[in-house]
């Protein structure tokens, strides 16, 4: 019974890091200029979410329940909390240039927003149409 307890909560930590290690960091402005060029050889969704909005918090479980779908296409996906990095979420907005909405999502593919959308736009359904 014990064994059976540990195997479920090492099941559990395993899927809950498997979870984190699906969202990536953007670490500065040059990184997000390097993801930009990384693009050309892999597609990258960033998300720029509040973590004190509901709609945002919506937006968010969308991109999370769509996790496996672009996972599968090789989209490498980005998360950027506006509150605790303004700085860069505003550099995101001048770079791509793209009014700053939160939330927002930014497909980025061959190095240009090929996709974006805010609030109740990122959809599960739009999620699963980008490759």
């Amino acid at each position: 019974m014990i064994n059976n307890l540990w195997k479920k909560l090492s099941r559990s930590k395993n899927a809950d890091s498997q979870k984190e290690n699906r969202w990536k960091s953007i670490g500065s402005l040059s990184h997000l200029q390097e993801l930009i060029q990384y693009s050309v050889q892999q597609p990258i969704l960033i998300f720029k979410h509040s973590t004190r909005c509901p709609v945002s918090s919506r937006a968010y479980n969308q991109i999370e329940a769509s996790t496996d779908v672009l996972n599968k296409s090789n989209i490498d996906i980005y998360y950027v909390d506006v509150i605790a990095e303004r700085q860069l979420s505003n550099d995101i907005a001048r770079v791509l240039d793209i009014t700053h909405q939160s939330p927002q999502a930014f497909f980025i593919k061959n190095s240009e927003v090929a996709w974006h959308a805010s609030h109740g736009q990122i959809s599960k359904e739009s999620l699963g149409k980008l490759t």
